[in-house]
């Protein structure tokens, strides 16, 4: 618990610098699509990351601050940036979006209702690699190949939700 509130201070927020491309990513999917962003940092944090947000002059978007399971937050995406290997799985395979808006929904679906996962290739998810629909890429330039080349971010899937 010390590590967490360690982790959930203002002060270590604000001094966490993004991710090369990240902002720029997200500029060019606010284009699109509707974002939200959703943290697991106590909801005590919710100021700091806003202005942490604010200050790195990410796209405006509601913030979600939850120290609780994401998945009832993630009911209306299609699209996930994520950083955790269990929401990421968790997400494609959710059998009742599947059921209410995918493939099974659509048994002639050419597969653009499905759900899609996207997140940095750590060692500690590299075996994620292997699940369909889940797509990790070393560096944002890379997530930025992967949104396009799945047709997030070239204008064929517009207006749909995409939590980051």
């Amino acid at each position: 618990m010390e590590v967490l509130d360690i982790v959930h201070s203002p002060d270590v927020i604000l001094a966490q610098t993004p991710y090369p491309l990240a902002k720029e990513v997200l500029d060019d999917l606010v284009k699109q699509h509707d974002i939200f962003y959703i943290s697991n940092r106590d909801e005590k944090a919710a100021g700091a990351t806003e202005e942490w947000l604010s200050h790195w002059e990410f796209p405006e978007a509601e913030l979600i601050a939850m120290m609780d399971d994401k998945q009832p937050y993630l009911s209306e995406c299609q699209y996930l940036i994520d950083d955790r290997a269990k929401t990421l799985v968790q997400f494609v395979e959710d059998f009742n979006w599947k059921y209410t808006y995918g493939s099974i929904s659509t048994p002639d679906s050419d597969g653009s209702n499905e759900r899609k996962a996207f997140g940095l290739l750590f060692d500690y998810n590299r075996a994620l690699t292997d699940v369909p629909n889940i797509y990790l890429a070393p560096t944002w330039a890379g997530i930025r190949y992967y949104l396009e080349k799945k047709g997030v971010l070239d204008g064929r899937n517009l207006d749909t939700t995409v939590c980051a």
